[in-house]
């Protein structure tokens, strides 16, 4: 048992957790004995497990390896229902059984994709991390029911993580879908905290995966972050356009620490060429740039050339795929 690193239960039906007495569910003898003696597991996984997962159950397992003092670094989740497991480091409950003064686990990745995270799973997460302090990646992507409040409550711990002694390093927040109010969950994050995170990024770059609005308006946020210190940036398909390929153009002052960026499917056309042109000549450390189907043609080929000869040559992946200049017979000579 204690030779036991990785343990992963995935697309299956474990045990049954449904609801017992006053919401309650006591977790099965068996895995709890996994937990505790299980000294050598550094990974727990339980992802797309049909919801079988309850809240009560992760809350349990949670407990138990921080009784256990436990060595874990990665805990997932993803794809189960267990909102609310977290609250019990908020609320002191009778029938909730709090971790108390025990030492912090060396948690370092937390997947809580598409688990029904709530506003108030927010401030929960929040508190805990004072029992998860070496948190580097956070995934609460496909999570809609946050909505944009809980977007808002998400910026001031962002802020506190940065000048902690372990700040995010990975950041994920994609929505599933967006919402039928004009503005989508994640366009808050930009629209309204884009200093905020910004000011977060400075002091700890890091990846970021978001989505925002299918909306051009976005374009300036995104040059924002290029310049904030981030090092790598996913917004594939999120709608800019040739204005919001202008709109981040415009934003991009000075050096960036940027390794990656995925701005693939965003119909950029011939903007979407000076943009990069621009990217390229800022980013010394780029190494990978994603921008396939943006309707980029020959017009802009020589923009992305003449980049491409005057840079560093650090850039080891451009990917310009499903493009209409693709087509164009002995593409290949011009680069």
């Amino acid at each position: 048992m204690n030779v036991i690193k990785t343990f992963s239960i995935k697309r299956s039906s474990p045990f049954y957790t449904g609801v017992g007495f006053n919401g309650f569910c006591p977790l099965p003898h068996y895995l709890e004995s996994f937990l505790k003696s299980s000294r050598s597991l550094t990974t727990l996984i339980f992802s797309n497990n049909n919801k079988d997962i309850y809240y009560t159950t992760a809350r349990l397992m949670l407990e138990t390896l921080l009784e256990a003092e436990s060595g874990l670094h990665v805990l997932d989740f993803s794809g189960n229902n267990v909102c609310l497991f977290l609250s019990h480091f908020r609320y002191n409950s009778s029938n909730l059984i709090y971790p108390g003064n025990k030492r912090p686990i060396s948690l370092r990745v937390l997947n809580l994709r598409a688990t029904d995270l709530q506003e108030d799973d927010i401030d929960c997460l929040s508190h805990s991390m004072i029992h998860m302090p070496y948190v580097k990646v956070l995934n609460l992507s496909d999570n809609d029911m946050l909505q944009d409040k809980g977007i808002e409550m998400l910026i001031p711990y962002l802020v506190e993580k940065s000048i902690s002694y372990t700040p995010l390093a990975e950041l994920y927040l994609e929505p599933r879908s967006y919402l039928r109010s004009q503005e989508a969950i994640y366009g808050s994050l930009y629209i309204k905290g884009p200093a905020q995170v910004s000011l977060y990024c400075k002091k700890s770059p890091m990846c970021l995966c978001l989505s925002s609005p299918k909306n051009s308006e976005f374009g300036k946020y995104l040059g924002d972050f290029l310049c904030s210190g981030i090092i790598a940036i996913d917004v594939r398909e999120v709608g800019l356009g040739s204005c919001g390929f202008q709109g981040a153009e415009r934003e991009i002052h000075g050096e960036l620490s940027l390794v990656s960026i995925d701005i693939s499917c965003n119909k950029g056309g011939v903007t979407m060429g000076n943009f990069l042109s621009k990217l390229i000549s800022k980013s010394a450390k780029l190494i990978s740039v994603k921008a396939s189907n943006n309707r980029v043609s020959m017009e802009a080929l020589p923009t992305i050339c003449s980049c491409l000869n005057a840079g560093n040559g650090k850039l080891e992946h451009l990917d310009l795929k499903r493009n209409p200049l693709c087509d164009e017979p002995d593409i290949a000579y011009c680069f």
